[in-house]
């Protein structure tokens, strides 16, 4: 189960961030009641799926980074967005006045 492999990370990896940042690490905590969405074609719903990664929050829930493969690929799909148009519809000529 990948929840097992993520426990398992948890204390290295705050040991690795006090380490690196001289400071004690923040409290991490697995939910286990909230999970990522399955990957695509194993629900119904199509449009909400995960293709695989992690998501960690505040323990408030105010800040959320997502770090999950269709993250990063909205990421790249939006830094890429005015080469993606420029290929498929052309240089956009912009008006002089």
């Amino acid at each position: 189960m990948d929840g097992d492999i993520v426990k398992g990370i948890i204390e290295p990896a705050r040991k690795k961030y006090a380490q690196r940042f001289g400071t004690e690490a923040p409290s991490v905590k697995f939910d286990a009641d909230n999970f990522l969405p399955p990957p695509p074609g194993e629900q119904s719903d199509e449009l909400e799926s995960c293709s695989g990664g992690i998501s960690v929050s505040s323990a408030n829930g105010n800040i959320v980074c997502p770090n999950t493969f269709d993250a990063r690929l909205q990421i790249a799909y939006q830094a890429n967005l005015p080469e993606i148009r420029a290929a498929l519809f052309g240089e956009h000529q912009r008006a002089t006045g």
